[in-house]
């Protein structure tokens, strides 16, 4: 493997100190996570262990960086370096998450929604946390309404976020036990976002790009018409697990912000989503009805809701969000690459999936990458879900029956 992976820390004490510098003959394995959809990605790393490795960690909090063939892939905080002995093997490992980690566990300042944009609203959010995360990439086309505090004719102060249109005025703030990440996230679900952090440790809020051209040559599985495998360059699997799925997603609105809302009961302020999944409902002759077969119905709480239309975005963005798990396909390949021609596999890019076991053949979205290295080689791991099956409409502009009815022509085509 040479010196494909790099890894350096810096001094826990003296920033003026050399970072330490590991190499391939440093350490024995590694992990790491890269997820779309968990704020904070993670990595774990064995060391082969010297006295120095076992000074220098001897308290963990080190800031770290790990380069995979030269490119960076990973910024972050070492969190724990537990040693472990078994028979005459010591073992070293180093454990922690990006930058990732400070939207996650830090409470949010106290920070009020109004007169202001999305754009200054999440840089007062970051405020405590700019040491870290020091760049916020807002994509232009989906906070491309405006979202300024001028006040109209009516004296009304404008709407703050993409969608939300109310002729009232309202005022939105921090919850006290609000983390920061909690929310950045919600404020990306009012427009349709979803939050992740890149390799250098940018703040990145963005639909996904379903549009890009694939970077990786089709992952294929073909079979014969007894069902054994005649051809495949990769492991593939794909589990349609409904485990967390439910028929019906009821959501409260907690603590609702509105000037119309005062004394109003938060169970007023609910709006839920069906499952069209055929799991949960069966359809009759005419397609009018529906009967529900798996009676799950789960009721969540969100909190800061202006109108029944946020309220409406959040119930739904929770079922895609568990359908995505029933969708995704799991890959399993040799090495970082495809081929030499191709670049690192990496999270928001495009790849071409056939699988006639699922009689799929169509560009999917890559948002999971799991990369591992050890004695045995390089693998990697994707979760790849179909294109524009999450975060991929306006919802302020599709009603209940027409979502309902894209959502059952997406389960129908990906058999969900």
């Amino acid at each position: 493997m040479g010196d494909a992976v790099r890894i350096e820390v810096e001094h826990l004490t003296d920033p003026t100190a050399q970072p330490l510098v590991l190499t391939d003959t440093d350490w024995q394995g590694y992990t790491i996570t890269s997820d779309m959809m968990t704020m904070a990605d993670s990595f774990d790393v064995e060391l082969r262990p010297s006295r120095e490795l076992l000074t220098w960690f001897r308290i963990p909090g080190h800031k770290i960086r790990i380069y995979l063939d030269g490119a960076l892939r990973l910024k972050g905080v070492v969190e724990s370096a537990p040693i472990t002995t078994e028979e005459d093997r010591l073992s070293l490992r180093l454990a922690g998450r990006d930058y990732g980690l400070f939207l996650v566990d830090n409470a949010a300042p106290a920070v009020t929604f109004n007169t202001t944009t999305m754009a200054q609203v999440v840089e007062a959010l970051l405020r405590p946390v700019q040491a870290y995360i020091t760049r916020v990439e807002l994509d232009p086309a989906a906070n491309r309404y405006r979202v300024t505090g001028q006040k109209g004719m009516a004296g009304k102060k404008s709407a703050l976020y993409r969608g939300i249109t109310t002729e009232r005025s309202y005022e939105l703030r921090t919850k006290a036990g609000d983390k920061i990440g909690q929310r950045i996230e919600w404020l990306a679900e009012q427009i349709g976002c979803a939050t992740w952090l890149g390799a250098q440790g940018e703040l990145i809020i963005a639909r996904p790009d379903y549009s890009q051209a694939p970077l990786y040559k089709p992952l294929y599985v073909h079979m014969d018409a007894a069902g054994n495998v005649i051809g495949s360059n990769c492991r593939l699997s794909h589990s349609g697990d409904i485990g967390d799925r439910h028929g019906l997603i009821s959501m409260i609105a907690q603590g609702t912000d509105s000037a119309s809302a005062v004394g109003v009961d938060c169970a007023e302020m609910f709006d839920y989503v069906a499952d069209p999944s055929e799991s949960f409902f069966r359809f009759d002759a005419g397609a009018v009805s529906m009967t529900r077969t798996l009676p799950k119905t789960d009721v969540l709480v969100t909190q800061g809701a202006v109108d029944a239309k946020a309220v409406r975005r959040a119930a739904r963005s929770r079922m895609e969000e568990r359908a995505v798990k029933s969708a995704e396909i799991t890959v399993s390949l040799d090495g970082h690459r495809q081929d030499e021609q191709t670049p690192l596999w990496a999270c928001d890019t495009v790849v071409d999936v056939d699988f006639r076991p699922r009689d799929i053949a169509a560009p999917y979205y890559i948002r999971r990458v799991v990369l591992r290295g050890g004695e045995s080689g390089r693998t990697t791991e994707l979760g790849a879900i179909p294109s524009n099956i999450w975060l991929a409409v306006d919802h302020d502009t599709m009603g209940d029956s027409a979502y309902l009815s894209r959502q059952r022509q997406l389960w129908d085509r990906y058999a969900l």
